[in-house]
């Protein structure tokens, strides 16, 4: 399940980072579309699983695991490829 959610996350923000290189955009545009596709607000999906599917506490598992993920590959994501280098943005 770690393996598939794990995935998924760095699916998103490569999907993102080939389309801001496909459209040929530049460093703050590639931030944003490889952000705006990586990172998803699953709030609303994990309180609605934890309401419909209370009797199966392990559903809720794959949702906390994707959000963990997201943060730790945003984090990745914005120290390799934007983070600030001898002073240049």
């Amino acid at each position: 399940m770690m393996f598939i959610v794990f995935s998924l996350c760095l699916t998103a923000f490569a999907v993102g980072f080939l389309i801001a290189r496909l459209s040929r955009a530049d460093r703050r545009e590639t931030a944003s579309l490889m952000f705006g596709l990586g990172m998803n607000n699953n709030g609303a999906g994990l309180m609605l699983a934890s309401t419909t599917m209370a009797d199966h506490p392990g559903v809720l598992l794959p949702v906390i695991l994707y959000n963990l993920i997201q943060h730790f590959v945003a984090a990745l994501v914005d120290r390799l490829m934007f983070e600030e280098r001898d002073g240049f943005v």
